[in-house]
């Protein structure tokens, strides 16, 4: 005779406590609200989707600019702080220095703006705005926009000289304009070389504290300074820059004698 036993089956479906609310939307309860279907998009809508979302980034991106403030008094660098492309557009008229204007060591073809007898060795964007404020002039300095012709050297200097086509009130000693204000910097240049202690100068942030301030060899055939900012390509180890540093292969050792190519050969067939 079989033996029935009682078993107690606590996952039982009719045991189970549920409101219908949670499986019909269109039912209301106390228990359980509404439903809310789940949107589900195509793999072409999520593309769509992340196009818009990356072009708006850089739209963003593109509508403010990051620059670093001197501080007319000290010299220094009070920090870096960004402009909207509005107030980008209200400092277009301020002049635009690169260190590569100063450099005796290229022509004017190469970069060079002021005689060769006013040029120095390596030239630094944050010299030169040590220049400009020794001359009472509002300097903006930008530390990442390079020259075209170089790249390794980082850093440009933004100057006021005119508003509405007048000098400003405190570059009225330069009626010369741009060329007199150039000779001025020039000047200043030659009192004050360039040297390593230089860099130490410029605010890097924590990103840069195991980069060494060293000189840089000089590769033949390239314009460059040997001395540079720690964010120049040229220490940060850039790809583009890696390649010049780069030692040629060594030629492989054995017969220099030309090849001969083997002559073509036909077959003649007979019939």
């Amino acid at each position: 005779m079989p033996k029935l036993e009682e078993i107690d089956d606590y996952n039982d479906i009719d045991n189970l406590e549920m409101d219908l609310a949670e499986l019909d939307p269109t039912l209301k309860t106390p228990i359980a609200p509404k439903i809310v279907p789940t949107v589900v998009r195509s793999q072409d809508e999520e593309e769509e989707r992340f196009k818009q979302q990356h072009q708006q980034q850089q739209e963003l991106s593109r509508d403010v600019e990051k620059i670093n403030f001197i501080n007319p008094q000290t010299g220094k660098i009070e920090g870096t702080t960004t402009m909207s492309r509005k107030e980008m557009e209200e400092i277009k008229g301020f002049q635009v220095l690169y260190p590569c204007y100063f450099d005796k060591n290229r022509s004017h073809k190469e970069g060079r703006r002021v005689p060769k007898a006013l040029a120095v060795e390596n030239p630094l964007a944050k010299t030169l705005a040590d220049a400009v404020r020794d001359l009472g002039l509002l300097c903006i300095f930008e530390g990442e926009k390079c020259h075209p012709q170089d790249f390794g050297n980082p850093g440009r200097v933004r100057v006021l000289l005119k508003e509405n086509g007048e000098l400003v009130s405190s570059a009225n000693q330069f009626k010369g304009g741009k060329r007199q204000l150039m000779k001025k910097i020039s000047e200043f240049l030659q009192k004050n070389p360039t040297t390593i202690e230089k860099l130490r100068e410029i605010p890097y942030g924590s990103d840069f504290d195991n980069i060494e301030f060293k000189r840089i060899p000089k590769v033949k055939g390239f314009k460059m300074n040997d001395i540079v900012p720690l964010h120049s390509p040229y220490l940060m180890g850039h790809p583009m820059c890696k390649s010049i540093y780069e030692a040629p292969p060594a030629p492989v050792a054995g017969n220099d004698k030309p090849m001969k190519l083997p002559k073509n050969k036909y077959k003649v067939i007979r019939r």
